[in-house]
């Protein structure tokens, strides 16, 4: 029950992480760029935490 908690506790740290890493990502993702390809970097990221 502890390590659960504690596991929890890291995994939420990484994914506000990587959420904010997304956000930075699509920001700097120029203004023409297709939406495929900001859904393909949201996968990718999605692949990276499952």
């Amino acid at each position: 029950e502890e390590m659960n908690k504690l596991e929890r506790k890291k995994y939420d740290k990484n994914v506000a992480a990587s959420s904010s890493q997304v956000a930075n990502i699509i920001k700097n993702i120029d203004k023409r760029t297709k939406k495929a390809d900001i859904i393909l970097v949201l996968k990718i990221k999605t692949i990276v935490f499952d």
